[in-house]
């Protein structure tokens, strides 16, 4: 096994990477209608997970560089370069060679199966500046896969790879006031002659392109400036079949030159009436012949080409001009053209995988030029306010012929409509991938790893294309073990976590390398187990070598490295996918021949019992030969097992299960030896000592172990784990599985791998990625294992996570096809769980409440379940959705509900590191179970806060300024839940500048009664830093108490231009000072917030209204987070018809006020009827002398809903909305607006204010103002 160790208008910049010309479906079901709702929460968490590179940091070795990345699973893109330039290094997944034969497993110059890199494109200042003029930075967007980088010359980018189609669009800026030269190269790798690289230009419709194919062909190239061409050789008894390409396109194919005799400086094929211009011609050695000829010989004596000044010019065979692969040979012969030749006569590889980049530049006036080798330079002047565009297509793959003209073709279609809608499918694609399922540590670091890694493989992975190999970003020729599939360990671990992370759009594609090559796997058996061991005989089944490459190629050139259990240890994958997927056809057609062959050929290669045990040879890692490794044991029960399941699921083979099911049984034990006192797992008979993990493989991926075994067993592997390093993720995964100190475990790995500087293989990166997929996949089994395992033949929920820290997960996936939800509390409490079954298979499940009773629900009816212990077993139906709680045995009392109270109803604490005492009061006052578990949240209600602590008796403490969401759960299983806002201030300094919220208003009011608060703001001042010009706020309040009305403005010239009342309990309003006057310059009230108490309550009921966001803008365009506030407000049980007559006088005077039109600030036609239609119908109630309070309180509930939707109509036009250039819209574009209220484009400084313009009317008015807000918003 291996041990080898957007300010201004800028520049847009489309680089697309096109295989075939169909968009790429996000493969795997897409995401459940239902599942949109996590959306908020994940989005919410995404956006702020931005790896930030404040310096160069990749290198140019043979793995992994450590860059920015994207990809589609077709094309990979890391971002490289120095402080100057960008570099957007491309690879594509079917970028193989096979290496001329030439399979030297540890080449390092040129031969050997292998993946090769592709080329690029780089965005750089013309000229260097001699200074910089901005600082460097990158940043790794995971939330819509994109990159933005700075550059020291002062222009920025903005770039994406497209998840459809192969698109990688930047948009490229300057900040700065001044032009910049800048060039784009399109580029292909140019410096190893086997793999040929050819450029050139279009001039007529301004077309780059460069070209680059994984050839190890015979071919002989000539680059020439002219109008025709032609090649000329000799024909003979040998001659072979030739085919000629013409820039890139092969233009000639099947040209023989076969004679019976030798016939000297023969015209073997020649073009005429090309365009004037640079051009190529490519003889290429096919290897086939005629069959009157005795080789496939072919020689190139001379090229003639016609000049473009019209002379006739001959290049001799020998003329450096002429680049030949490492294949031919001289030869001296008086008859050829100056008396030599070069000649070969081999088609080296099986196959070639060429690409071909075209570039188009649109939108500026720019220079072509090109070095015919592999670069082609498009340059122009990038000036503030001006937009280039320029679109690449890179088009080509395994075998292609065309893939230049197509590449040309494509990007002449591509446009601004093209561009949209790649956006469009992008952006839908990742929202689709990252709703698949989720995980919450709530550990920023476990947390960053494990979206880091799962973003890569969403960049890496897809069904439809070739699997990556190793290091699919690497920039070399030469990647680290030729990075191809290594079957004893690499190949499998980069795998790993996708099952149990329901990631079929990534795990669908990984199985057709191991099936490609059961053909050779089937020979090797017979043919090469004395080349494994000089002990072995022939054997049945397949045979794979360490490493593999697609199409079912060796890549190791029949190494074994003394191991037969390779095509066991990745044949995991197979097994994994029935198991978790249930798919039984794709099981009989392809999953079971491959598990029987594997069964086969363990059968055969371990013989008979010895002393009634079977006994097996091999390496648990390479060249580690002994008798029973622990891992080929652990493997041989792993594929057993799996035949015995797989083959009854089938119907097939009954007459073999008793010799698999003897075998499972009668294996040699798992060796073991003492080590300092204490029983270990070792790798072999014999071995006194544990070495490192591969010893430990037979608790995971041989699931041999687990939190079930005996206690002897664990005993072993705890043992072992104490002493082990975890200086890999697997580690953790066999933790996991025998249930061994979740805290240990992580501790140890956060130390000896990923917190440790950055390094090939360990130390986290800036992108929240460690070097080696391998790595990453096996940390996302590692996460997924802790928060569910199903291996053991039923489902546990969180198997091994802390009893005191929480953590959530969503559609996560058990064997037998089942999506399951789950949540902890930091009190260790286990609630919302829920199942889906996918194929509708009995599920069971280890009740995760111990001492309650398991209740099982479909859409809230009872779903009879049977009891094995505390495993409970139930039948399922196919897409059905299922519920699981506790239920108190003994039919005991459930808690009803829960109210948190404090002392004088204080939300605040004030006081450094202070404390406040929460109570909760428990209803019914008999509930069976009172407890209830404390935790802080932020105020989103599902991320836990690090702004205080609350312990088990309710006492909250403070550490850090803001708003605590603080939740009292029942313990009894039966959900009921009760939160509350405290405010926490004192625990900073504040900038006496920063703008404090208050919040005023009465303490008590009648129920059904209407009421206003006063929204203020203190600590403010004239300053430019300090005046507020627009502002974001939050209220959230009892949405049973109270209901929100409508906000008036107490300041002139500071409307609301916004209010969004749909999230229940919550307002948010957007406002901002309109024209030259509305700047808040002194403290004091803003806004007045009109409100209804709720009618009908049956007792006083205090609630509180909390102000939960408050962002304000000063008049630099600055967002400044202002210390907020809360206002208790106690409603009694009286009612009237105060409530109505409020809302029918302020409907009447919005409606007297309101003009219908299609302006901006006009309603909708038709809008003043409806408004005033309820107008009247209110009216009537209210003059209704019979009306109960029921239909009063009904009344003011559907007028104050009419007007709320008559505000909805107002016309706005918007566009954009970034204006202070941050690539986030917020309310310091608010602010930035507000300072250039009133401008239009005579204005002196309208270059900088336009920005402010998003409707482009050429004037900054409302309607702006408006549709930034409405941007906020969004």
């Amino acid at each position: 096994m291996n041990r080898r160790m957007l300010k201004s208008v800028g520049v847009l910049v489309i680089t697309a990477l096109f295989v075939s010309n169909y968009s790429f479906p996000f493969n795997g079901n897409k995401a459940y209608a239902a599942n949109e709702g996590d959306w908020p929460e994940i989005s919410g968490f995404l956006q702020n997970l931005v790896g930030v590179y404040t310096a160069p940091s990749y290198d140019t070795d043979s793995f992994t560089p450590n860059g920015p990345i994207m990809g589609n699973g077709d094309m990979q893109v890391v971002l490289v370069g120095d402080v100057n330039k960008q570099v957007f290094s491309i690879s594509e997944s079917d970028m193989w060679t096979d290496g001329g034969g030439n399979n030297e497993m540890w080449s390092d110059g040129g031969g050997g199966v292998r993946v090769i890199t592709t080329g690029g494109v780089t965005i750089r200042p013309t000229t260097v500046p001699a200074s910089p003029t901005a600082a460097f930075r990158q940043e790794q967007h995971l939330l819509d896969a994109k990159v933005n980088a700075t550059s020291q010359a002062n222009f920025k980018t903005s770039t994406y790879v497209s998840a459809n189609e192969n698109a990688m669009i930047t948009e490229l800026w300057t900040d700065g006031t001044s032009p910049i030269p800048m060039s784009v190269d399109v580029w292909t790798k140019a410096d190893t002659p086997s793999f040929p690289s050819l450029s050139g230009i279009d001039a007529a419709n301004g077309t780059l392109w460069a070209t680059r194919e994984s050839n190890s062909d015979a071919t002989a190239q000539f680059t020439f400036s002219g109008t025709s061409v032609k090649w000329i050789g000799a024909k003979n008894g040998n001659g072979g079949i030739a085919d000629v390409y013409i820039d890139g396109v092969l233009d000639q194919a099947g040209i023989d030159t076969y004679a019976a005799s030798k016939q000297y400086q023969q015209v073997l094929y020649s073009k005429s009436g090309l365009t004037p211009g640079t051009h190529t011609i490519k003889v290429v050695v096919t290897g086939t012949k005629n069959p009157s000829s005795g080789d496939t010989v072919l020689v190139v004596d001379a090229f003639e080409y016609t000049s473009l000044t019209g002379s006739s010019i001959t290049v001799d065979d020998k003329d450096t001009a002429i680049v030949y692969s490492p294949h031919w040979s001289d030869y001296s012969d008086g008859g050829d053209y100056s008396g030599t030749e070069k000649y070969a006569n081999s088609k080296a590889v099986k196959w070639t995988s060429r690409n071909a980049l075209a570039t188009r530049v649109i939108g500026a006036t720019a220079s072509l030029t090109t070095d015919d080798k592999g670069k082609s330079t498009a340059s122009f002047t990038l000036n503030p306010a001006t937009t280039v565009k320029i679109y690449t297509v890179l088009k080509g793959g395994k075998n292609a012929t065309n893939h230049l003209s197509d590449a040309k073709s494509r990007v002449s279609q591509m446009d601004d409509v093209t561009v949209t809608n790649l956006k469009t499918a992008h952006v839908e694609w990742w929202k689709q991938f990252w709703l698949k399922s989720y995980v919450r540590t709530y550990d920023d670091t476990l947390d960053k790893f494990y979206y880091g890694a799962l973003y890569q493989f969403g960049a890496t992975n897809r069904a439809e294309f070739t699997p990556v190999g190793q290091y699919p970003f690497c920039l070399t020729d030469d990647p680290g073990w030729l990075g191809d599939y290594h079957m004893n360990q690499e190949y499998m671990g980069q795998n790993a976590g996708f099952f149990s992370g329901n990631r079929s759009e990534l795990s669908d594609g990984v199985f057709q390398p191991l099936l490609d090559f059961m053909e050779t796997g089937r020979t090797y058996a017979q043919t090469k187990m004395q080349q494994v061991h000089p002990s072995f005989s022939p054997a049945q089944g397949i045979l794979y070598p360490v490493g593999i490459a697609p199409w079912g190629i060796d890549s190791s050139e029949e190494w074994f490295g003394h191991q037969v259990m390779d095509a066991s240890y990745t044949g995991a994958l197979v097994v994994w996918n029935y198991y978790y997927n249930q798919d039984l056809e794709w099981l009989r057609t392809q999953g079971y021949p491959f598990i029987k062959a594997l069964g086969d050929f363990w059968i055969s290669h371990i013989g008979a019992k010895v002393n009634g045990k079977y006994v097996t040879y091999g390496a648990a890692y390479e060249e580690a030969f002994g008798r029973n490794p622990g891992l080929d044991i652990g493997l041989i029960k792993f594929v057993m097992k799996a035949l015995l399941t797989t083959s009854q699921d089938l119907g097939v083979d009954a007459n073999m299960r008793p010799t698999w099911q003897d075998i499972y049984d009668n294996i040699s034990d798992y060796p073991t030896a003492v080590q300092n006192g204490k029983t270990v797992f070792v790798s072999v008979e014999g071995a006194t000592s544990y070495k490192f993990y591969p010893d430990l493989e037979l608790i995971w991926p041989a699931e041999n172990l687990s939190i079930s075994s005996s206690k002897n067993l664990k005993d072993i592997a705890f043992n072992t784990l104490d002493i082990a390093q975890f200086d890999v993720p697997k580690y953790s995964i066999f933790a996991n599985r025998v249930g061994y100190p979740i805290d240990t475990a992580i501790t140890k790995l956060k130390n000896n791998f990923i917190n440790k500087p950055v390094a090939t293989f360990e130390g986290l990166r800036q992108n929240f990625t460690i070097g080696g997929l391998h790595y990453n996949g096996e940390y996302l089994e590692f996460i997924n294992s802790a928060m569910l395992q199903s291996q053991e033949g039923f489902i546990r929920i969180f198997p091994n996570w802390y009893n005191n820290k929480a953590a959530k997960f969503k559609r996560l996936k058990a064997m037998g096809a089942f999506l399951v939800d789950g949540e902890m509390t930091s009190a260790g409490i286990i609630q919302n769980v829920k199942m889906v079954s996918e194929k509708g298979k009995t599920a069971s499940v280890l009740n995760p409440w111990p001492g309650q009773n398991l209740r099982v629900t479909q859409n809230g009816n009872p779903v009879p379940t049977s009891v094995n212990g505390d495993v409970y077993t139930f039948s399922t139906s196919a897409g059905s959705s299922y519920e699981l709680s506790p239920e108190l045995a003994n039919n005991g009392n459930p808690v009803s509900s829960i109210s948190i109270a404090t002392v004088d109803n204080v939300s605040t604490i004030t006081t450094k590191s202070g404390i406040l005492q929460l109570s909760a009061t428990v209803l019914p006052a008999n509930a069976t179970n009172k407890n209830v578990a404390w935790v802080a949240f932020e105020t989103d209600g599902t991320t836990v806060t690090d702004r205080a602590t609350v312990d088990a008796n309710g006492v909250l403490t403070a550490v850090k300024d803001g708003i605590a969401k603080v939740v009292a759960s029942a313990t009894d299983g039966s959900g009921i839940q009760a939160f509350r806002y405290i405010i926490i201030s004192g625990q900073t300094s504040l900038p006496t500048d920063v703008p404090q919220a208050t919040l005023t208003g009465p303490a008590v009011v009648q129920a059904g009664a209407a009421f206003s608060t006063q929204f203020g703001l203190n600590n403010v001042t004239a300053s430019v830093t300090s005046a507020v010009y627009a502002a974001d706020i939050t209220i959230s309040f009892d949405a049973d108490t109270i209901d929100f009305v409508s906000v008036d403005p107490l300041i002139s010239g500071f409307p609301v231009v916004q209010t969004k009342t749909e999230v229940p309990g919550q307002v948010r309003i957007i406002a901002v000072k309109e024209g030259d006057t509305g700047v808040i310059t002194a403290s004091g009230d803003v806004f007045k917030f009109n409100w209804i108490a709720k009618p009908n309550h049956p007792s006083t009921t205090t609630t509180n209204l909390m102000l939960t966001k408050v962002a304000v803008s000063n008049g630099l365009g600055q967002k400044i987070d202002a210390v907020p506030a809360n206002l208790a407000v106690s409603v009694t049980a009286t009612a009237d018809k105060t409530t109505l007559q409020t809302i029918i006088s302020l409907a009447q005077s919005i409606y007297d006020r309101s003009v219908e039109g299609t302006q901006a600030g006009q309603y909708t036609v038709g809008s003043r009827a409806t408004l005033l239609s309820a107008i009247q119908a209110a009216s009537a109630i209210d003059s209704d002398p019979a009306a109960t309070q029921q239909q009063l309180d009904q009344a003011a509930m559907t007028l104050n809903q009419a007007l709320q939707a008559f505000s909805g109509q107002i016309i706005t036009v918007y566009k954009r909305g970034d204006v202070n250039g941050d690539n986030a819209i917020d309310i310091g574009d608010l602010g930035k607006a507000a300072v250039h209220y009133g401008k239009t484009s005579a204005s002196s400084d309208w270059n900088v204010a336009k920005s402010a313009d998003i409707n482009q009317d050429g004037k900054i008015n409302i309607v702006d103002i408006v549709g930034i807000a409405k941007l906020i918003l969004q």
